[in-house]
């Protein structure tokens, strides 16, 4: 078990928040390429996302036929991919599929909300959510290999709360230093603080000692 972020977004394929019965819809919305999943799947995954299933309507499925696969494929946590093109019959079958969804008992979420709760989710909410220093999630709310804490990882860094240090956020050089000395089991242990303006540069507090 390490503490080290995946390589690629495919964590996200049916890793949201799967504790409540939630899903999202994720619109393709690339029109110079419709009809082109190769190509939504290249940029969502760019961007933090992947998805659960595709309903087809990029190849022209039925509104019956989207439901089916709705009803099929859908589970707690999942992504749905949609394609907004004038070939696709998705736009058509978007009332059907929200209302098919609702009467499953499924409720929408955001995929940069659902993976993250708690004080780590009000961390993030604070530093201004996929639009701080750490971007988009790329890990589900995880516990530390210590077993002592938790952490997400994000596009551009990390947040990890103890219950003796609550919740700070690492990235950069600083978390490369860090990660390269053991994370929190290592000699520094769990940040302190969030990296900070210092001097002549940039510092971050641990347990263990400084970093800048």
């Amino acid at each position: 078990m390490s503490d080290t972020a995946p390589a690629s977004a495919k964590v996200f394929t049916r890793a949201y928040n799967t504790t409540t019965r939630a899903v999202t819809l994720t619109f393709d919305a690339d029109y110079w390429s419709p009809g082109n999943p190769a190509e939504v799947l290249r940029i969502l995954r760019e961007n933090g996302f992947d998805w659960t299933f595709d309903t087809t309507g990029y190849q022209g499925a039925s509104t019956a036929q989207i439901l089916q696969r709705v009803r099929q494929h859908t589970v707690p946590g999942a992504t749905i991919v949609m394609h907004l093109s004038n070939e696709s019959t998705d736009t058509a079958a978007l009332p059907s599929v929200i209302s098919t969804l609702r009467s499953m008992g499924y409720g929408f979420t955001t995929p940069y909300l659902a993976v993250i709760r708690g004080v780590i989710g009000d961390k993030y909410g604070a530093l201004g959510a996929r639009n701080s220093v750490l971007g988009f999630p790329r890990t589900d709310e995880t516990a530390t290999p210590d077993g002592v804490g938790w952490h997400n990882h994000f596009q551009k860094g990390s947040i990890y709360w103890s219950p003796e240090t609550a919740a700070h956020e690492v990235h950069g050089m600083i978390r490369d230093k860090w990660a390269a000395l053991g994370w929190g089991r290592g000699l520094l242990g769990y940040p302190l603080s969030d990296e900070v303006g210092v001097t002549g540069g940039r510092g971050s507090q641990f347990q263990g000692g400084n970093v800048y």
